[in-house]
C-alpha cells in the first residue's frame, strides 16, 4: 500500500482529538488502508470530508461532555469573539489617529486573549480600549464614529462576560490560533468590500450581509453539521445584541445605519439561530443517550 496514502490519511485523522486517536488511530487507519483501491495515492474528496467532519464531531462530543457550564462558557466566548471582531471593524475605519490605533490594538489583543483562553486579560484589554478613548478625547465618537451606542454596549457586555468567565474553573481552554487570525483579518477585509454609496464603481458587500447574515449562517450550519449547539448559541447572542441594543438605547434604527429591512433581517436571524440551538441541543442529547446505551 502507498506510503503517501497512509501519510495523507494520518494527516486527515488530525481532525480527531488526541485522546481519541490514542485509542483508535491504528484501527481507523487499518480500516481505511484495507478499503483503499490498488494504486490509490490520495483519499477521495468524499472520504476526506467525512473524516474531517467525523473528527470535529468527536472533538465537539468531548468538549460538550464536560457539562453545561463548559458548554455555555464556550458559547459566550465565541459570541464575545464575534462581537470583538464587529467592534474592531468600526475601529479600523478610524484611520491613523494615535488614540484610534491604541484602541484598535487593544481590541485586537483582546481577540487574541479570548482565543488563548486568557479571559481576564481580554476583559481588561477591551475595557482599556474604551476608557483610553473617553479619557483622552472626552467624546465617544473618536473611538466609535458610526454607532457608538451599539459598540459601547458591546464592549461593556464583552468585558463583563469575559470577567465572569475568568472566575469559572476549567472554562478558559485555549482554542486554535487561526481563530484569532480570522477574527482580526476579517474586519480589515470587510473595510475593503464595505458598501460605500459614494463609490459606485466598486463592487462592495453590504454590512448586513458581512457582519450579520454571513457569520450567523456559517455558525448555524456548523451547529447542524457537527451536532454541537455552541456555535448556534453564540450566533443567537450575537444576533440578539444587534437587535436589542438599539432598542434599549432608544436609538432610531435609521440613525445608526440600520433600516427597517435590516431590523427584520436581524430578528429573523435571531429566531433562526435560537431554533438551531434548540435543534442541535436535542440532537446532542440524543447522541449522548445512544452512546450511554451502547456503553452498557
Amino acid at each position: 500500500m502507498s506510503s503517501a496514502l497512509e501519510r495523507r490519511y494520518h494527516l486527515l485523522l488530525g481532525a480527531y482529538p488526541p485522546e481519541y486517536l490514542d485509542r483508535h488511530e491504528e484501527e481507523i487507519l487499518g480500516t481505511l488502508l484495507d478499503g483503499a483501491k490498488p494504486g490509490q495515492v490520495r483519499p477521495s474528496l468524499r472520504e476526506a470530508s467525512s473524516l474531517v467532519v467525523a473528527g470535529i464531531r468527536a472533538r465537539s462530543r468531548l468538549a460538550t461532555a464536560h457539562g453545561r457550564p463548559r458548554l455555555w462558557a464556550d458559547s459566550i466566548r465565541l459570541a464575545a469573539l464575534l462581537l470583538l471582531a464587529s467592534v474592531l471593524s468600526d475601529q479600523v475605519a478610524m484611520g491613523s489617529e494615535p488614540v484610534a490605533l491604541l484602541a484598535t490594538a487593544s481590541v485586537a489583543c483582546g481577540i487574541v486573549a479570548v482565543v488563548i483562553g486568557a479571559s481576564r486579560l481580554g476583559a481588561l484589554l477591551v475595557a482599556s480600549a474604551l476608557v483610553t478613548s473617553v479619557v483622552a478625547t472626552a467624546r465617544w465618537e473618536v473611538l466609535l464614529p458610526a454607532s457608538w451606542e451599539y459598540d459601547v454596549a458591546c464592549i461593556v457586555t464583552i468585558a463583563v462576560a469575559l470577567g465572569t468567565l475568568s472566575f469559572l474553573p476549567g472554562t478558559n481552554r485555549p482554542w486554535r490560533w487561526w481563530l484569532a487570525v480570522i477574527a482580526i483579518a476579517m474586519p480589515f477585509l470587510y473595510r475593503v468590500f464595505w458598501l460605500d454609496v459614494t463609490d459606485a464603481t466598486l463592487f462592495r458587500i453590504p454590512a448586513s450581509v458581512f457582519e450579520l447574515t454571513l457569520p450567523v449562517s456559517i455558525l448555524c450550519a456548523s451547529a447542524l453539521l457537527l451536532r454541537d449547539p455552541r456555535p448556534a448559541i453564540a450566533a443567537t447572542v450575537y444576533a440578539a445584541l444587534h437587535l436589542v441594543v438599539p432598542i434599549t438605547f432608544g436609538v432610531e434604527l435609521a440613525g445608526i445605519g440600520i433600516d427597517a429591512g435590516v431590523g427584520l433581517l436581524t430578528l429573523g436571524l435571531t429566531v433562526m439561530s435560537l431554533a438551531v440551538s434548540i435543534a442541535s441541543s436535542r440532537r446532542m442529547a440524543e447522541d449522548q443517550l445512544e452512546r450511554s446505551r451502547g456503553a452498557t
